[in-house]
């Protein structure tokens, strides 16, 4: 049988270290390497294997050595590919865009006529 023991202590706190500091995000690298795509229209998409598939298109005006007409095509600039939660990612930035760029009403309110401004009191 082991003897009790008689003298109890708090115990010591325990001191930070690395592994108690939340981790940080790295800064965002800088974007002159990625490229700049321009669109206008999501020619195709589809869905294959929990993927979402989107083929962007832009149009394009060529004009052939007889300068009589002007050719308009459409050439493939970007397909994009990503999951189910990225493509809802995609989605809520697609609309939070289009809210941003809705023209913002500004109610018309009469103005107010200050005391001074009208004038003697009778």
């Amino acid at each position: 049988m082991s003897k009790p023991n008689k003298e109890l202590k708090a115990a010591d706190p325990i001191e930070p270290t690395e592994s108690h500091v939340p981790p940080q995000l790295p800064p965002y690298a800088p974007g002159h390497t990625c490229p700049f795509v321009y669109f206008d229209a999501a020619g195709a998409v589809g869905h294959l294997n929990g993927m979402a598939e989107i083929t962007l298109e832009a149009r394009r005006l060529t004009m052939p050595t007889d300068v009589s007409n002007v050719v308009l095509d459409r050439v493939m600039v970007a397909q994009l590919r990503c999951n189910m939660p990225a493509l809802r990612h995609l989605r809520n930035a697609i609309d939070s865009a289009l809210l941003l760029a809705e023209p913002v009403a500004v109610p018309v309110t009469e103005p107010e006529v200050l005391p001074s401004a009208r004038g003697p009191m009778h």
